[in-house]
């Protein structure tokens, strides 16, 4: 479950769970790490 990491989410936006990684996005701002 390396999805669950927000800088796993990031370099990686076409994992399995694209899901999480929306609300993540919005929450820090629509800031990339």
């Amino acid at each position: 479950m390396r999805w669950l990491s927000p800088v796993s989410s990031f370099t990686q936006p076409n994992t399995n769970r694209p899901s999480p990684a929306a609300p993540m996005y919005r929450h820090t701002g629509g800031r990339q790490y």
